[in-house]
């Protein structure tokens, strides 16, 4: 998460000298959202891909599309938020299907503990790669990292 507050800081400071040019106040904030949730929605798209759910991928980036119409329109036609309505309508079907994706992958957010900084992820990402190569995936719920830590 701190890349993504450093992403968006250095945002802020490269488009403040172009404020003008969006003509749209707080013009520079609604590119910082944007920027923000779809990254964050790309890149747990490609986790999803690369546990080998390229179906899966391509199927929550068609969801996140036919979802963010409905929300923009909402926005801007009922809520009048115009501009602001749009751009929170993208962010708000991004950050959607990404809890989704989350969801998908088996990945419960909590704090990192020192088990989790050793490896933990890359061991969690290869157990959800053998449950999928093996069809077991369908069957049992998903281990926790500490399970798999462990074995």
């Amino acid at each position: 998460m701190l890349w993504i507050s450093r992403s968006i800081a250095s945002g802020i400071i490269i488009l403040e000298p172009h404020v003008d040019y969006f003509d749209v106040e707080n013009g520079w904030f609604y590119v910082a959202i944007v920027f923000a949730s779809v990254a964050l929605f790309r890149l747990f798209q490609e986790m999803v891909s690369g546990i080998g759910d390229f179906g899966t991928a391509v199927v929550l980036d068609m969801f996140r599309s036919i979802l963010t119409i409905p929300l923009q329109l909402l926005l801007v036609l009922v809520f009048r938020l115009g501009v602001a309505g749009m751009v929170y309508g993208l962010a708000l079907a991004s950050v959607l299907v990404l809890l989704l994706t989350l969801y998908i992958l088996a990945v419960r957010p909590r704090i990192p503990d020192k088990r989790m900084l050793r490896g933990g992820v890359q061991i969690r990402i290869r157990d959800k790669a053998e449950r999928i190569s093996t069809g077991s995936w369908k069957k049992s719920p998903a281990s926790s990292v500490v399970a798999t830590a462990s074995s």
